[in-house]
């Protein structure tokens, strides 16, 4: 459930002030079925799991709107959100045959965990032609986490209590992030509308991790690679943007941005990258009559990093850890689309889109061979062992259809319509440990979803129903 007031008060003529306060709280159980097989695609072990999330939290925001003149325009906004969260949650291993492998159950618990955020915006208009405007976020997170789990296998020794294993977890995350844009918007004439600017960030992420097993002799450290470190981008990119309104009918919107940036990482692993990167992109509009629109666009995109790949993190109820890879590197995609839109009456409309997208340096997870003993060089083959990284595969590629639209049914049905929407597609890469081609790992092949809704004006009310699919997701 929750609880949410909000508040809005006039601060004058020129001020407005809005003030928002939640209690949100969830409380539930999922439970899941998982199959997993080798690279021959034989069954090796399937697991049963279940979670019952407990969550409380506390949301405080603040948004300030002023105009101290008639030119200026001044935005601040501020939130702050803790949660205290709990998850029980296990799995039972079974062999191929059906026979108990094994059994963790545990608890987690969230000791600290918060989000804050602070921004700002300011925009200057000299004439209806030429305006500035600055934007700045500063935004900061952090989680630290304890887990005990109780673990059971068939012949497991007597541990703590009669237990086979006993596992105690505690990891930390503290996160941040500075972002500052300007930019000028100039409308040379009735055609043209230019956007020239700058953007630069700083985001930084530290983690540790550490973890005890107890068998019966006491806690004993697993020391995992790259669990304790901190990654630190500091990112540059200028922009031009230009939207040339060739004739009524035809808009044609051509940007380009240079992404230029440095990415630092500390502690366990110490190593430090530049990248530059240019994306370009182009749309094109055609409003071919007052119910016909077709669009057609081309752009590269660079996928943002996430720097939690680049410390270890472990899955327990999976029993799985992926090691921390600092050598990652971001995907880079040319998207090709192209969309038409029909609209009908005065709300119905239906939309089709093809895309095709090429991606070089496909993420996914790779094989990370790793010297056990820090400093040795060379490293012995004894003390190396392989994990799962994120990393790198190479090029892939994206095909597909995307469909949506909302549908009145009046005079049928008064005051009712359905939407929908639906995507299918194609993805192939080759994979690093058998050579083959296959799809890209946790992307579907296919999501629909479908929604009847219908208004009861004399009820003051509203009911409806939605269906929703998606197809299975495969993890390589």
């Amino acid at each position: 459930g929750q609880f949410q007031v909000t508040k809005s008060f006039s601060l004058g003529e020129t001020a407005d002030l809005t003030v928002d306060f939640q209690i949100p709280n969830l409380r539930g159980r999922t439970e899941s079925f998982e199959t997993v097989r080798n690279p021959a695609g034989q069954l090796t072990r399937y697991r049963r799991q279940f979670g019952q999330p407990n969550q409380i939290g506390l949301q405080g925001s603040g948004v300030l709107k002023w105009r101290p003149t008639a030119q200026d325009t001044v935005g601040v906004n501020l939130q702050y959100s803790p949660t205290w969260n709990t998850t029980n949650n296990g799995s039972i291993d079974y062999r191929p045959s059906g026979a108990f492998e094994r059994g963790r159950f545990g608890f987690a618990d969230y000791t600290d965990n918060f989000t804050a955020e602070l921004g700002a915006d300011w925009e200057h208009r000299f004439s209806p032609e030429f305006s500035v405007k600055g934007v700045a976020l500063a935004r900061a997170t952090g989680v630290n986490q304890d887990d005990i789990y109780n673990i059971f296998t068939p012949t497991g020794t007597a541990g703590p209590n009669g237990l086979a294993t006993v596992q105690t977890i505690s990891r930390t995350t503290e996160g941040g992030e500075r972002v500052g844009r300007g930019f000028a918007t100039w409308r040379p004439n009735t055609a043209h509308t230019i956007d020239i600017g700058l953007e630069g960030a700083f985001n930084f992420r530290e983690v540790t991790l550490d973890i005890f097993n107890d068998t019966g002799a006491g806690p004993v450290a697993t020391i995992l690679p790259v669990s304790d470190t901190r990654v630190e981008e500091t990112r540059i990119e200028p922009f031009i943007t230009d939207v040339w309104k060739l004739t009524p009918q035809l808009t044609l919107e051509s940007g380009f941005i240079y992404e230029s940036s440095t990415i630092k990482q500390s502690g366990d692993e110490v190593k430090e990258r530049e990248f530059s990167y240019p994306k370009p992109r182009l749309i094109a509009t055609w409003q071919a009559n007052e119910t016909d629109q077709l669009r057609a666009s081309i752009a590269r995109e660079v996928a943002q990093l996430d720097f939690a790949e680049f410390g270890t993190s472990i899955n327990v109820v999976d029993e799985s850890s992926l090691i921390g890879n600092p050598n990652l590197e971001p995907e880079k995609t040319w998207r090709a689309r192209t969309e038409w839109e029909h609209k009908f009456g005065k709300r119905g409309a239906v939309t089709i889109a093809l895309f095709y997208d090429q991606v070089e340096d496909v993420q996914d997870f790779i094989p990370r061979t790793i010297c056990t003993v820090i400093g040795q060089t060379p490293c012995l083959t004894a003390n190396q062992r392989t994990y799962d990284a994120p990393g790198n595969l190479g090029d892939g590629a994206r095909t597909g259809i995307e469909v949506r639209g909302a549908l009145p049914l009046a005079p049928l049905i008064n005051n009712a319509e359905i939407r929908f929407s639906g995507m299918y597609q194609e993805t192939e890469v080759d994979d690093p440990q058998t050579g083959e081609s296959r799809r890209f790992s946790t992307e579907r092949a296919w999501t629909y979803n479908a929604s009847y809704r219908q208004e009861l004006p004399e009820w003051k009310a509203a009911w409806g129903a939605v269906a929703k699919g998606v197809s299975d997701k495969f993890e390589y």
